[in-house]
């Protein structure tokens, strides 16, 4: 687990230890805590991966990643959520959306495959 992760995840299982939470969440602060940090692992995976994405690329300001750091928390959501060409459909949406806010499709599709292996489905 990155740096960040472990201590995000500290952080997250000291704020859900206060008795002001009550017995049904000191009941269940094990389980809490291990989902938190199954999601805050992959996610900083996604983000590292991302950025790499856009170090690579010439010409994508600093100003512009958290915008695509969005767009690759949606990509994440909707790889989770639906497969096939239900997931090509709405990635196509989502892609439009962000190219319309002024982020760049090319890095959109590279972010796809080269961060979740998203790959366009055959012609035919």
């Amino acid at each position: 687990m990155a740096r960040d992760a472990y201590i995000s995840t500290n952080r997250y299982a000291a704020k859900m230890l206060g008795s002001h939470l009550g017995r049904v969440f000191s009941n269940q602060h094990t389980q809490m805590v291990t989902n938190y940090a199954t999601f805050i692992g992959e996610m900083c995976g996604i983000i590292d991966a991302t950025k790499t994405v856009l170090h690579r690329e010439s010409g994508v300001r600093i100003a512009q990643y958290p915008f695509y750091l969005v767009y690759a928390r949606e990509v994440w959501k909707l790889r989770n959520n639906f497969g096939g060409n239900t997931l090509y459909s709405r990635l196509t949406t989502l892609r439009k959306k962000w190219t319309d806010f002024g982020l760049t499709p090319s890095i959109l599709i590279r972010i796809e495959r080269e961060v979740f292996g998203i790959v366009p489905p055959p012609t035919s």
